[in-house]
């Protein structure tokens, strides 16, 4: 296991990280920046579900502490960095639907989940029970990750269903704006993401956020961040041998040879994607077979508490970007409430 305060190698190498491999759950994340801040939820610059391997190092930021003991309630405090979300983008939608009202144009407003919901941490793809992985098999976990998938910028182009090709390039205009006028900012990775300084997605973001380049830096961090810090722990010599023990075990079961369980999930939605509806028998002794083997050797809770130790390294790290973020979605908040209850009109 990594020595207490042992410094890890940042990022040596700069430009964008790779996309995700899906959106973000219950109608957070699409793919491509101009849709995504369009619903507001922001396209992360993050790696795909599947987060084990080599640790990239562009994606370290510099160099990480990592502590013998990770701080209580570290999960807490990253998912906190989303409180309020639920609110403030509903008054994103608000404001989008009243921009392009005054254009001339519908726009109806994407479904905002009742509850805040933190992007990239707490769903896990590791850690299920005998008892559930004999009953259901993977199935809980399976719709869990498809519930709110559709693409939620759907719902919005209703509003350019009935126009001509021509009034629909304008809707599209007025709702995107333009991307010769883009705003660019940097995350710590050495990454870029940017989005057009107008347009109504610009207009009602400036309105709820304040400043359109904060928001765009700090969601991003706060999304990007436990993601970073699972990657560093993916190089842990600790998660390493812990990864092995537990494909050694699938292995003498009979199952195959899978790395981790992301692999042995991955090629059970592989064994099941032209046929959901019956994945139950055919992915059930995969299932079991990780929870007989997650049990045998304590993989989770040995797991959680590597990557949390991970989780509160990049806390400290970034302690000044995450305070950043605890502020701009507190005013934030703030001002949707009052956009919401119609003071902002």
């Amino acid at each position: 296991m990594s020595n207490a305060n042992e410094p890890v190698d940042g990022p040596e190498q700069s430009g964008p990280s790779p996309a995700p491999s899906s959106n973000r759950r219950r109608n957070a994340l699409i793919g491509g920046l101009v849709l995504a801040v369009a619903v507001g939820a922001g396209a992360y610059s993050v790696l795909g579900e599947d987060e084990t391997g080599a640790a990239d190092p562009a994606l370290a930021g510099g160099r990480w502490t990592i502590p013998d003991r990770p701080d209580p309630g570290v999960r807490d405090t990253l998912r906190g960095l989303f409180d309020g979300d639920s609110v403030r983008e509903a008054a994103v939608q608000e404001m989008i639907r009243r921009c392009m009202r005054k254009s001339g144009f519908d726009y109806v407003k994407n479904p905002v989940a009742p509850r805040d919901i933190a992007p990239t941490i707490g769903n896990d793809h590791y850690g299920i029970s005998l008892a559930e992985a004999e009953r259901y098999g993977y199935g809980k976990y399976r719709a869990k990750d498809l519930e709110g998938n559709a693409d939620p910028s759907r719902e919005g182009r209703q509003g350019q269903q009935n126009l001509s090709p021509s009034d629909r390039k304008r809707w599209e205009a007025t709702l995107v704006g333009d991307w010769s006028r883009t705003i660019k900012v940097q995350l710590p990775d050495g990454s870029e993401t940017g989005t057009p300084d107008n347009g109504c997605i610009a207009e009602a973001r400036k309105a709820v956020f304040g400043s359109l380049e904060a928001e765009l830096k700090l969601t991003q961090l706060a999304g990007n961040l436990p993601i970073w810090a699972r990657k560093q722990a993916t190089s842990d010599p600790a998660f390493q041998t812990l990864n092995r023990k537990w494909s050694e075990c699938v292995k003498a079961l009979g199952k195959g040879d899978f790395a981790s369980p992301e692999a042995l999930r991955a090629r059970a939605d592989e064994l099941v994607k032209d046929s959901p509806d019956q994945a139950e028998p055919v992915d059930r002794p995969l299932a079991v077979a990780e929870a007989r083997c997650d049990a045998k050797i304590g993989y989770t809770p040995q797991r959680r508490l590597l990557e949390d130790r991970y989780y509160t390294a990049g806390l400290r790290k970034y302690e000044g970007e995450v305070a950043a973020i605890q502020e701009m979605n507190r005013e934030a908040l703030a001002r949707a409430r009052r956009l919401l209850s119609g003071q902002g009109e």
